[in-house]
């Protein structure tokens, strides 16, 4: 029986959840970790509850750690725990810069140990089954692609004070580092590594030290160029939670937010609706449109990435996401950080 101990109470619980209904017989969550107003442990979910990870790892015998707290606390608790816990799962971004990734990438390359990094979109069938149709050549070569994060959070998410870790961009707050590292990882996934990247700031109106919308332009190191829109108070349906229908807290919106551009048609997503030419593609020539691979399945890619997380333990796998992944998208985070920082956009 695997023992599994939980640092970080949002998506903690799901994962918690997660190995109680699909792992009951081959693991079980010896601990969950979470800051509380009250001192004393609890029994949650069936799990104890510590309001201290080093508590945790110290009682706990455990074979893995997943983090799914505030990422500025990733570092030291894996410099605490390393030596004892050859697993981690962890969520994106893992650090809130490359730099501190870097560390702890070193850390566990140190002590040996194996780490998972939660871009759970990887995981969706959806998602795996886009990379499958524009790797076929339906589109022809790649081209150009166009992707689109806008969405309004709500008020309280952005509560102002010293505690909220996602309004301070010294401790990893902001759509960049929370919502747009997934975009990134995404657009690494389907198209290939970022080469040149260059961005703009837009607007902002909560006066918070963070960025609010951001538009970033990416050329890949195949030739391919491609803009990405970000934004974390703009009401709008284009976004991956709303459109995927795999996160059932969110309405569902029957639009999409990605569009591929290649050079013997177009196809969008998660629709999969794809425009194929007739005759020769010039600006005289109709389009039909079609959809292909619209019968995939949206399974949860959180219950996915658990299962792959399990499988990773048991020696069955590797991990599909590593540190490297991590360690390149927050790289291209920092590159649009330093370009709205300076102002130094030339097209």
């Amino acid at each position: 029986m695997l023992n599994i101990g939980i640092v970080g109470r949002n998506h903690g619980m799901k994962h918690l959840k997660n190995i109680q209904r699909y792992h009951s017989k081959s693991a079980r969550v010896k601990g969950l970790t979470y800051k509380s107003s009250s001192k004393r442990s609890v029994v949650e979910g069936g799990v104890q509850t510590y309001s201290n990870y080093k508590t945790m790892v110290d009682e706990g015998c455990l074979d893995a750690l997943v983090l799914a707290g505030p990422h500025n606390l990733n570092r030291e608790i894996i410099e605490f725990s390393a030596d004892r816990i050859k697993f981690f799962l962890i969520e994106k971004p893992v650090a809130h810069n490359a730099s501190e990734i870097s560390t702890i990438k070193e850390m566990l390359q140190e002590h040996k140990c194996t780490a998972l990094i939660g871009h759970h979109r990887r995981f969706s069938p959806k998602v795996q089954e886009f990379k499958r149709i524009i790797a076929s050549g339906i589109i022809g070569r790649v081209i150009s692609f166009d992707s689109v994060w806008c969405i309004k959070k709500n008020d309280e998410y952005f509560k102002n004070d010293e505690t909220n870790w996602r309004i301070h961009a010294n401790q990893g707050g902001g759509p960049l580092a929370i919502n747009g590292v997934h975009e990134i990882d995404t657009v690494r996934y389907l198209f290939g590594e970022i080469g040149l990247t260059k961005a703009l700031l837009g607007q902002r109106s909560r006066r918070l030290a963070v960025e609010e919308n951001i538009t970033a332009i990416f050329k890949l190191n195949n030739g391919i160029i491609g803009t990405l829109l970000i934004g974390d108070n703009i009401p709008s349906p284009f976004n991956y939670e709303k459109t995927m229908d795999e996160n059932h807290s969110f309405p569902k919106s029957n639009v999409d937010f990605l569009k591929v551009f290649g050079d013997k048609g177009a196809i969008s997503f998660p629709s999969f609706t794809l425009y194929p030419y007739e005759g020769c593609g010039d600006w005289f020539s109709a389009f039909s449109a079609s959809t292909v691979g619209s019968n995939t399945v949206g399974e949860d890619p959180l219950k996915l990435e658990m299962d792959h997380f399990i499988r990773v333990i048991e020696g069955k796998d590797v991990p599909l996401v590593n540190i490297d992944d991590a360690l390149r998208n927050m790289a291209v985070v920092d590159k649009i950080k330093q370009e709205i920082k300076n102002e130094s956009v030339e097209l």
